[in-house]
């Protein structure tokens, strides 16, 4: 793979598979966001579109927003994905995903379809591989939305990196949210060429999450 896009959430996974494709001497030419546009925010991870376009200009590189609701999710990542290898000639499109198979076999048989191949630099990695490699690539980022079923009021809102790993080891949940436990937004990173001034607007309780909504500071 030479040339690929990013699928970008604006949390802390897109951002390590980021600086992993780089490191691998992948050109990484845009980041392809799924968007809410009700909520004018990412899909899966509820970060404003003000912020992920920030975190694109921090990066130097475009990005394209789709603006989809669930159910027509896999036709419109389908579409843009040919827009991008139209545009750009993109060979890949990089995921974040760590060891969920139906989201593996999404992502390999949505690119097949599209005549590209999905790489996912985190695939299999141990969860205490992954916390190092975001320490590693400087990735500083806020829990800004958290699932009602897991009890976790107390880490809204809190440093991802900063978290005690062996007291969220000690928890039911995975330690890096793979199952939905929680998302997070990224504010600096060691490709950012400054980190992102954030602040608290709102915080909504919603049926099955309760996420804080962060605006430019």
């Amino acid at each position: 793979m030479k040339k690929a896009v990013v699928a970008w959430s604006g949390g802390k996974d897109s951002c390590l598979v980021y600086h992993l494709a780089k490191v691998q001497g992948i050109e990484v030419v845009a980041l392809l966001t799924m968007l809410d546009g009700k909520h004018n925010c990412s899909r899966s991870n509820g970060v404003d579109r003000e912020i992920l376009e920030l975190q694109a200009n921090l990066l130097g590189i475009p990005i394209l927003y789709l603006d989809t609701s669930w159910e027509n999710y896999r036709q419109t990542l389908l579409s843009g994905l040919k827009i991008l290898i139209e545009k750009y000639q993109i060979d890949g499109c990089i995921f974040g995903d760590m060891d969920n198979l139906a989201h593996k076999k999404f992502n390999d048989e949505l690119c097949h379809e599209a005549g590209i191949k999905a790489l996912m630099p985190i695939w299999g990695k141990s969860r205490f591989e992954v916390y190092t490699l975001l320490h590693k690539y400087q990735i500083k980022a806020k829990i800004n939305v958290i699932n009602n079923s897991f009890n976790l009021d107390d880490i809204l809102g809190a440093d991802y990196h900063n978290l005690n790993l062996y007291e969220l080891v000690s928890r039911p949940l995975d330690i890096c949210g793979e199952q939905g436990e929680f998302h997070t937004l990224v504010y600096d990173c060691k490709e950012f060429k400054q980190s992102i001034p954030i602040c608290e607007s709102d915080v909504y309780k919603l049926d099955s999450v309760t996420m804080i909504k962060y605006n430019l500071r």
